[in-house]
């Protein structure tokens, strides 16, 4: 008979302690879901990936390689048209870029142009920033973008 109840309480033991495992497992599953912060689940990696993506299409449909072509008036339209389309719609982001000409003691840098789409920066920003040029006029500009989820 004691070897009976025994057996018995040893049952009740294993199971009061596979409860208690699957009691702590759905705790900290719990836990870690709820403490999962912004940063954490949407982080800068995709930012810098988006940002990246856009300078990147810039250049290879050409927008950034005519504006070294244009004037002052014609960059900023370009960009005030053209640049939101290059951004996604659930992103905000600006551009900042710079032409600059070689003159023979040096490069100048004096045109400047700026544009923002998509509202202020959020706490998560991320950036890119591409050279390009034009070999034969001694031109090349930078183009440095942020984004921002919006």
């Amino acid at each position: 008979m004691a070897g009976e109840l025994r057996v018995k309480g040893f049952v009740f033991s294993l199971d009061a302690l596979f409860a208690v495992f699957v009691a702590v497992t759905a705790v900290a599953a719990a836990a870690s879901v709820m403490g999962t912060t912004e940063s954490q689940s949407y982080g800068n990696m995709p930012l810098q990936r988006a940002a990246q993506d856009a300078l990147t299409l810039m250049d290879k449909q050409g927008f950034l390689r005519n504006m070294l072509n244009q004037s002052d008036a014609q960059v900023q339209a370009s960009l005030d048209s053209d640049f939101p389309s290059y951004v996604p719609n659930y992103m905000g982001a600006s551009i900042n870029i710079t032409i600059c000409d070689y003159n023979d003691p040096g490069f100048t840098c004096s045109r400047n142009f700026f544009k923002q789409v998509g509202g202020s920066p959020g706490q998560h920003v991320s950036g890119a920033r591409r050279v390009f040029v034009d070999p034969a006029k001694n031109q090349f500009g930078l183009a440095v973008i942020r984004v921002w989820y919006s």
